[in-house]
């Protein structure tokens, strides 16, 4: 599975400093074939602000022949 960090947060062009920045929890991979991940977001003094999860399936598409040149 992979994860991700949150390595720096700027608010345009000023740098937030380490205590200010929001927390995150991130992370992707496979289980049973099926694309699954979770994502949650939260911000020092306010706690979780959003969290999101999921389960994605491949679909296989059969693609057409291209039609015949008259």
């Amino acid at each position: 599975r992979l994860q991700y960090r949150l390595a720096a947060t700027r608010i345009g062009p000023i740098p937030l400093p380490r205590p200010l920045l929001p927390s995150l929890k991130a992370w992707e991979g496979e289980r049973d074939g099926r694309y699954v991940f979770e994502v949650a977001v939260g911000l020092p003094l306010i706690g979780r602000i959003i969290r999101y999860a999921g389960t994605l399936e491949l679909e296989t598409l059969a693609l057409a022949e291209p039609p015949a040149a008259d």
